[in-house]
């Protein structure tokens, strides 16, 4: 619940971030009440996710505490994954 939570809010606010630094960006679309309908699903999401922590205080402490350590995995195995010999299509081959 977290992850959708948070990777919808993310996206949400990258639109903005977007639109905000490039205002002129010709898009393949037409979002239909553009700033208005973002803005609102955003607000709602934010809504959503404090209700979630509020009401579940624990699951949010556990969700906390799994993604610091999958963040201290993920610092301390940095060597490893640099070692790793990549794809020579990418033209990353050590």
């Amino acid at each position: 619940m977290y992850i959708v939570s948070l990777a919808s809010l993310a996206s949400l606010a990258s639109l903005f971030e977007l639109r905000q630094n490039e205002p002129m960006l010709d898009l393949p679309h037409h979002a239909p009440f553009n700033p208005v309908f973002p803005a609102i699903a955003l607000f709602f999401g934010v809504v959503c996710l404090s209700a979630v922590v509020y009401f579940n205080p624990m699951l949010t402490v556990r969700f906390l505490v799994l993604m610091a350590l999958a963040y201290f995995y993920f610092r301390v195995t940095r060597g490893q994954r640099d070692a790793v010999l990549l794809d020579a299509r990418l033209g990353t081959v050590k």
